[in-house]
Order: structure tokens, then C-alpha cells, then sequence
């Protein structure tokens, strides 16, 4: 094989290992995130519980009228 080659297989086997590692610990972060929550009750929301993580979307108080 051409060092070229190599090289490109070295970077993609390290990318892929590197991304493994990446979801790995974002899964086990959210799953004991939940588990933290669901202890809790559902009587806690989850952002009294984790007031750092701020949540997506448009956030609305009140009554919801479904369009």
C-alpha cells in the first residue's frame, strides 16, 4: 500500500474511533441525565434540575391553543 493510502485509512479508522467515543459519551451523559430526573418525580421539572442546559424551541406560559 502507498504511505497516501495508509495514511487516509490511519485518519478514517481514528475519525470513526474518535466519533464512537464522542456518541458513547453524549448517550451515557442524557441516559443518566434522565435517570436523575425520573428519581425525582415528576413532580420536578427538568430544568429546575439542570438550570445550565437551556431548552430548545420557543418556550410559552400559558394555555396552548393547537393550530
Amino acid at each position: 500500500m502507498k504511505t497516501t493510502l495508509k495514511l487516509a485509512a490511519g485518519l478514517g479508522i481514528l475519525y470513526l474511533a474518535l466519533k464512537v467515543i464522542y456518541r458513547s459519551r453524549k448517550s451515557y451523559k442524557n441516559r443518566s441525565r434522565l435517570i436523575t430526573v425520573a428519581n425525582e418525580g415528576y413532580e420536578t421539572a427538568i430544568d429546575v434540575l439542570f438550570p445550565e442546559n437551556k431548552t430548545k424551541g420557543r418556550l410559552q406560559y400559558g394555555p396552548v391553543i393547537p393550530t
